[in-house]
């Protein structure tokens, strides 16, 4: 994923004014298990981004609190992973209270 950041920066530098944000999903129940594999690539994209100047928006805390708080699911259903319309709300809620 490294080779993928750094290129897309490469590719993009020449283009790229102000700010670029960055939203990145991430687990929406939270889980007390060992880190996976896609949770340490997860966080190594993070911090990778952060390297280049972008700002990142990390979904997992976001997703965190609302469990902590709701017990209403964030996705379309069991068999469809893709963001409900609460989910989606909750996301561009982050985004638009870090570009305010």
């Amino acid at each position: 994923m490294a080779a993928v950041v750094d290129g897309f920066f490469a590719e993009a530098a020449p283009y790229l004014r102000g700010r670029l944000l960055f939203v990145v999903d991430g687990r929406r129940v939270p889980s007390h298990a060992a880190p996976t594999l896609s949770d340490i690539e997860r966080q190594t994209t993070i911090a990778r981004l952060r390297s280049h100047g972008a700002e990142v928006i990390d979904l997992e805390p976001v997703y965190a609190v609302h469990t902590a708080q709701s017990g209403l699911g964030l996705e379309v259903g069991p068999y469809d992973h893709h963001l409900n319309a609460l989910g989606v709300q909750m996301v561009m809620s982050a985004a638009a209270r870090r570009l305010d």
